[in-house]
């Protein structure tokens, strides 16, 4: 009987922090289901990016860019990495593409040789330098035929890994890239 009784304050206890748990709102990032992964869309929504960014890994800011549209500060702790940006064709147009971007400021400029030796021996980003000489390396993908969250995801994760890459192979040591 003692065994029982036990049992039964065990579950009214569990039966209580279930009710409990259910009436506090949880801040969250947005959840991405298995099936939504491989759902195919042409007009990618802010949620969709929030969404692939979580499946990335990634931790995040949005903001405004200067057309109004959202865009998404990569960061590292409290160091913005990286942004993804969205683009479209014409202003008042949907959105197109989808683009990642990292700078750096660098103290002198960079030789331009090895920005082209990376573009040369590297798929997917690519490097350019800017009027000062510092280097910037991105990675477009266009939206408006489809893709699917996972697609998106999987850039954002290369983006990353090419922007290490980048950083060791070029830059040549350990940097922090302006944001």
């Amino acid at each position: 009987m003692i065994g029982a009784l036990n049992m039964k304050k065990n579950l009214i206890a569990i039966g209580l922090g279930i009710c409990v748990a259910a009436a506090v709102p949880l801040v969250a990032s947005p959840q991405v289901l298995p099936s939504d992964q491989n759902l195919v869309v042409k007009e990618v929504s802010l949620e969709q990016i929030r969404g692939a960014l979580t499946m990335a890994g990634q931790q995040w800011v949005e903001v405004k860019d200067s057309e109004g549209l959202a865009s998404f500060q990569i960061k590292e702790g409290d160091l913005v990495v990286a942004s993804l940006y969205q683009y479209r064709d014409a202003e008042d147009a949907p959105v197109t593409s989808l683009g990642m971007s990292a700078g750096y400021d660098l103290l002198k400029p960079m030789e331009w040789k090895k920005v082209n030796s990376w573009n040369a021996n590297t798929r997917y980003s690519k490097a350019f330098l800017d009027d000062e000489g510092d280097p910037y390396l991105t990675e477009d993908m266009l939206t408006k035929s489809g893709v699917t969250l996972g697609a998106i995801a999987e850039m954002v994760k290369g983006f990353r890994a090419s922007q290490k890459q980048f950083e060791s192979e070029v830059l040549g040591r350990n940097v922090t890239p302006k944001s």
